[in-house]
């Protein structure tokens, strides 16, 4: 027996969180008014030593994945991994058994025992995994990730090795490492239109540098963080310039630009934005998708090749480039938000 539910490689690859979501959401239609009224905002989070840089809906309540649950196309359920014990003789039992009912599922597991990760047979190491396929007849299990490369995948692995990955990962020291999510897409579901009212106010937040829906300053998780929105995200890269912490931070602003021009499109396509002013917004994001792929691959090029022998120079320069970025991302939502019909 085989079974693999719909998946598509995602427009977002920045965190396995996103990755995962957009990976089961871009197979259907009905999530589009979600994606075009969301993924507008970015969002740059310090606290002492430690920087990152993440999509804004990715932040809010990530211990436990609940971003899914805000999602209405979606059916979100949360079980403690001393549940499949009781039921089920292994994991990959209980894998099968909910791939057959629809069912995708993300949770922590050891990359000891798993052949796809640098970890495997080196140390102990608990990351999120995302199941959405079996293969009975090969003894395997359908997973993506981020393995060899740092590059979100996909890849099949053992019935074997995933019931040992899945054994090794109970946490004494994590909470939420011990749960398994479980996401299936609503066969009822009546997609509503794109919410404008909340993509508009979102845009501005953007320009603005604010969170108007105060998703953090409330937050105990996020408690002991300082949070920049929008635009300021470009300065707080310009500050971090000099360490080799922006990776993941860099792409995020790729993705955004990459996420943007899809939603340009759909708006388009769906009357909000007339045929002169999508011509002209569709060069400016164009241009701001390049550039921020030259800023990624030159960040990247610098701490990969050249990691002891920095010219600073090059970080200026790279610095002037970012900030040409922030201004071509202001003067494209600026005119984005202008030319939106509600």
């Amino acid at each position: 027996m085989e079974k693999t539910l719909p998946i598509k490689y995602p427009m977002i690859t920045s965190y396995p969180e996103i990755a995962n979501l957009m990976s089961i959401l871009e197979t259907d239609e009905r999530a589009i008014p979600w994606i075009c009224s969301n993924l507008n905002q970015i969002v740059f989070k310090r606290a002492n030593n430690y920087v990152n840089g993440m999509q804004y809906e990715m932040q809010f309540n990530r211990q436990f994945y609940k971003h899914y649950s805000n999602i209405p196309i979606l059916e979100y359920n949360q079980i403690h991994k001393n549940i499949i014990s009781m039921k089920w003789p292994t994991f990959s039992d209980f894998i099968v058994e909910l791939i057959e009912n629809g069912y995708y599922i993300q949770t922590h597991l050891d990359h000891y025992y798993m052949p796809n990760s640098w970890f495997y047979h080196k140390s102990n190491y608990f990351h999120s995994t995302f199941i959405y396929g079996y293969d009975s007849d090969q003894g395997t299990i359908k997973i993506a990730d981020f393995y060899m490369g740092n590059k979100y995948d996909h890849y099949n692995i053992s019935s074997d090795s995933m019931n040992k990955a899945f054994n090794g990962s109970i946490s004494q020291e994590v909470e939420s490492f011990n749960y398994i999510i479980l996401i299936k897409i609503k066969e009822n579901y009546i997609s509503p239109p794109i919410n404008m009212r909340y993509m508009k106010r979102s845009l501005l937040d953007y320009i603005e540098s604010k969170d108007s829906f105060n998703l953090f300053e409330y937050s105990t998780e996020w408690s002991d963080f300082k949070f920049y929105f929008g635009l300021s995200y470009y300065d707080e890269l310009i500050k971090e310039l000099h360490q080799d912490k922006l990776r993941r931070s860099m792409h995020v602003v790729y993705d955004h630009a990459k996420i943007t021009k899809y939603k340009l499109k759909i708006l388009h396509e769906r009357d909000y934005i007339n045929q002169t002013d999508f011509v002209q917004l569709n060069e400016l994001i164009c241009t701001i998708e390049h550039l921020a792929l030259v800023n990624r691959n030159k960040y990247l090029k610098i701490y990969i090749k050249n990691r002891e022998n920095i010219d600073r120079n090059v970080l200026d320069l790279l610095a002037k480039n970012i900030l040409n970025l922030k201004e071509e991302s202001e003067n494209f939502t600026l005119k984005l938000i202008d030319a939106i019909k509600e």
